[in-house]
């Protein structure tokens, strides 16, 4: 490495860009694990046991597959709707190595341990999308590292390699489109019940035939995870939001990242060829460029 140039990002510790884990005991109410949830920043709960090791994470996906419409006790222990197997790194672990574990595992949420097992930290999609996006620049016809003065080395050199590949890469592998739309009169449990046992987080809605919005799992209440009536009876237009942006097929990797963190939502839509639409997650980005760092090696 030239004497001159900056440690490769790739190699820093994670520590540096992680979110502080948010804690709960494994004894805690699951009423009052979700409301800690909607009220998290990640997203993502770490629950420990009384020694402080991890004994889980608790994620909208559980709420949405365990809870909602389950009749569930909000007294009962937060610990009975975990994932007790999470993947999770020490909390020194490199860059390189997270981007590695979340795009083979296709991870949203990673928790960040010491060397007794107990979480410090959390490292998000959200958190990669807008460093990858603010780690690159347009130059002429090609994005390329903003700082020039760092040692990028094979893996970031890998990283600069797809984010100037077309997003149609990731479309074909990695898009989704839904075999029933979700029409804007849709109750909400109906739209649920499609997504549970997915690794479905979000759905484009309809109106009649055209384009109307964007329907997350994280935008359903979590007060009413228990209250089937009043899923099976409010439509989903009450809870949809503005589209995430469109991209095209030429679009490239970092104009992708970009939008997707100027806009705050990690998934993007495509109209393909024979005019039906796809939804992109920002997970299935981050696998493609992990198959592709991988495919070189």
């Amino acid at each position: 490495m030239d004497e001159h140039k900056k440690a490769s990002w790739s190699n820093q510790p994670v520590s540096q860009m992680m979110e502080r884990a948010q804690v709960i005991a494994k004894h805690c109410k699951i009423q009052d694990a979700i409301q800690k949830l909607q009220d998290s920043r990640s997203h993502c709960l770490c629950v420990v046991h009384d020694s402080g090791e991890l004994a889980g994470i608790f994620t909208e996906d559980d709420v949405v597959n365990k809870i909602i419409d389950k009749g569930v006790d909000g007294n009962a222990p937060v610990i009975d709707f975990v994932d007790r197997e999470p993947n999770s790194l020490y909390i020194e672990s490199n860059i390189a190595r997270v981007i590695d574990l979340m795009g083979e595992r296709v991870l949203y949420y990673l928790p960040l341990c010491d060397k007794e097992m107990k979480p410090k930290g959390i490292f998000s999609i959200r958190e990669l999308i807008h460093t990858l996006a603010d780690k690159t620049v347009l130059k002429g016809s090609r994005f390329v590292w903003s700082n020039p003065d760092e040692d990028l080395g094979s893996f970031q050199q890998a990283i600069i390699e797809v984010m100037n590949l077309p997003v149609s890469f990731a479309i074909s592998r990695y898009g989704y489109v839904h075999s029933v739309p979700f029409g804007i009169n849709d109750p909400v449990q109906k739209a649920l019940s499609k997504m549970k046992g997915t690794n479905e987080r979000a759905a484009l809605v309809y109106n009649e035939g055209v384009l109307a919005g964007f329907f997350r799992i994280r935008d359903v209440p979590f007060k009413l995870y228990h209250k089937s009536d009043e899923l099976a009876k409010m439509p989903v237009r009450e809870l949809m939001t503005a589209l995430p942006k469109e991209v095209s097929e030429e679009e490239c990797f970092a104009s992708a990242f970009k939008r997707m963190s100027e806009n705050g939502i990690l998934f993007l839509h495509h109209k393909a060829s024979d005019c039906h639409y796809v939804l992109i997650p920002a997970a299935g980005m981050l696998a493609y460029l992990y198959d592709h760092i991988h495919d070189d090696t």
